[in-house]
């Protein structure tokens, strides 16, 4: 399979809110810093990024195209039939617009997805370059599951399943491993001829409410045509490794909103300085988010670490957690 019409391109999507363009910003930055390759293009999938925002956005990069997909939404009324886990907050309706990506990018016979709480440390053209000619993608196994498999977890939206009855008895898959979404290499050459699209909208609607929504139909129909790559391409935020090419900002903390002292969040924030979403509001959000930090090590061993929050106090002390809720201060 060619890899694109367009073979001198590399085409990267990405599907966010208004809300999420500092951290578009940094995620773009971060590829065209670490990368050998420079002709890349990105596609913007959204339904709310305003005009001076795309502007900024293209001052990072200038081959960034803006695709409103409201049409697309409200064709297949999406958020009508789809919720999500009600535990997470962090989670937005932009999860399900990469979904479209078959049928809004005809021209192109593979592309590459990222989620935008992403950020790369090294050239990922190598990665787009993999061959998946007879998958649907290329993915990385996603840890959380595996992991609540081998407790013999209980699935929270069906919580008389666990997790490996969930994906037989629900997902129906054969392949009982289960990847993370926020990076695809999509073969949608292989997707538009099996018609999936399509059958990945029906499915949403049949058997909503879903764990978790768009993952676990990408997951239901990719199945055995999953080509599962090397956990660097996909790294969870607390793995990084000496080899990772991609950090994955996932769950809550994130580093715009919490701050660890390791290199991950560091990275993050390194690319947000390159770009024009630097400015002094964010400056002090990096410095407060540091101040509310503190960590002390002796010969490498992590004696004491605290981090706050606005309503609590989270300490730990050799082996020893605590969490102090502040109001219970006012009482002494």
């Amino acid at each position: 399979m060619t890899n694109n019409i367009y073979t001198e391109v590399i085409p990267i999507i990405l599907c966010i809110n208004n809300i999420y363009c500092r951290q578009t910003a940094a995620l773009i930055k971060s590829v065209i810093y670490n990368s050998k390759f420079s002709n890349y293009k990105f596609y913007i999938l959204h339904s709310s990024v305003d005009e001076n925002n795309q502007k900024l956005l293209k001052q990072v990069f200038n081959a960034i195209e803006f695709i409103n997909i409201q049409e697309y939404i409200d064709k297949q009324s999406i958020e009508k039939y789809a919720n999500t886990n009600k535990s997470i907050d962090y989670i937005s309706s932009e999860m399900y617009y990469r979904l479209f990506i078959p049928d809004i990018f005809k021209q192109y016979d593979k592309v590459l997805y990222l989620d935008s709480d992403m950020t790369v440390i090294k050239d990922i053209s190598e990665l787009y370059n993999i061959d998946i000619d007879n998958y649907y993608a290329g993915v990385v196994e996603g840890k959380i599951i595996k992991e609540f498999i081998k407790k013999n977890k209980k699935v929270d939206t069906y919580p008389q399943y666990n997790w490996q009855q969930y994906l037989k008895l629900k997902l129906n898959k054969k392949d009982l491993r289960y990847f993370n979404s926020g990076m695809l290499l999509l073969n949608l050459k292989k997707l538009r001829e099996d018609g999936i699209q399509q059958k990945m909208f029906e499915f949403l609607k049949k058997e909503s409410p879903l764990e978790f929504p768009d993952q676990d139909v990408l997951n239901a129909f990719f199945d055995e045509k999953a080509k599962y790559l090397p956990e660097k391409y996909n790294t969870f935020h607390a793995a990084l490794k000496k080899e990772t090419v991609i950090i994955h900002f996932v769950g809550k903390e994130k580093p715009w909103n919490y701050y660890k002292a390791n290199d991950s969040f560091e990275h993050f924030w390194k690319y947000l300085k390159l770009t024009p979403f630097w400015n002094t509001e964010n400056e002090n959000i990096y410095k407060k988010l540091r101040e509310n930090y503190i960590v002390y090590k002796f010969l490498g061993i992590e004696l004491f670490k605290m981090r706050q929050d606005e309503r609590h106090y989270k300490i730990k002390f050799l082996f020893i957690h605590l969490t102090v809720n502040k109001k219970w201060l006012k009482f002494f």
